[in-house]
């Protein structure tokens, strides 16, 4: 068993707590963890919208939603789920399109490598490559790639979120755990998954007052 301190994987860049409402969804984790999220941008491919808080360094946490002005709402990465709130998917930071050919040489396919991009409410862009597949291998818990165009220490949304919360542990449920370990390791990723009823992401927040809250 992993210490708490070794339950983040190297490669974790973001996760994605899906919300049916996104104002609803930055109030009610606003009481939980006592900093209120920043409205990140639209993405006009997936008809849906976010707000953002960082996890410390380069990690965040991506309050997601559909976006009721949207024309197109595809209800990527978990948002179709009937039990949200929730942890529904992660991503992970790597070099597009090398990691994701590598995984498909392993025998794992990890999506075709797309560029997406957002406007920030500043009027800047933000820009970065996906390696995604829409059918969340092991029910979300095998991570999406991404990689962030430009240099990271000056556009990656973890540094430009407000800021106070720490991840201080991360790890999955699944009823097959092994199956998930499979396409875990051929993206070259490890990720704590524990045997349990139903698939599930959960992770463990340390607030500002240095209580950790569990999602």
């Amino acid at each position: 068993m992993m210490s708490p301190a070794d339950r983040v994987p190297a490669e974790f860049d973001h996760l994605i707590w899906s919300v049916p409402d996104l104002a609803a969804g930055i109030d009610d984790l606003e009481r939980r963890l006592g900093v209120r999220a920043a409205i990140g941008g639209r993405h006009a491919k997936w008809g849906t919208h976010n707000a953002l808080l960082s996890l410390g360094g380069h990690r965040y946490l991506e309050i997601l939603a559909d976006d009721p002005q949207a024309s197109v709402h595809r209800h990527p990465f978990g948002l179709d789920r009937g039990d949200l709130p929730a942890i529904t998917h992660w991503m992970a930071a790597c070099s597009l399109p090398e990691a994701a050919d590598r995984a498909r040489e392993r025998g794992f396919e990890a999506g075709d490598v797309e560029q997406f991009g957002r406007e920030r409410p500043d009027g800047s862009r933000l820009e970065w490559r996906l390696s995604t597949r829409l059918d969340l291998p092991g029910s979300g818990l095998v991570p999406t790639l991404i990689d962030w165009l430009g240099e990271a220490d000056r556009v990656h949304p973890g540094l430009s979120a407000p800021a106070g919360l720490e991840l201080a542990w991360f790890r999955g449920r699944h009823r097959d755990p092994a199956h998930v370990q499979t396409a875990l390791a051929a993206l070259g990723l490890a990720l704590e998954v524990e045997h349990g009823p139903s698939a599930r992401l959960v992770a463990g927040i340390r607030r500002p007052d240095g209580t950790v809250v569990e999602l």
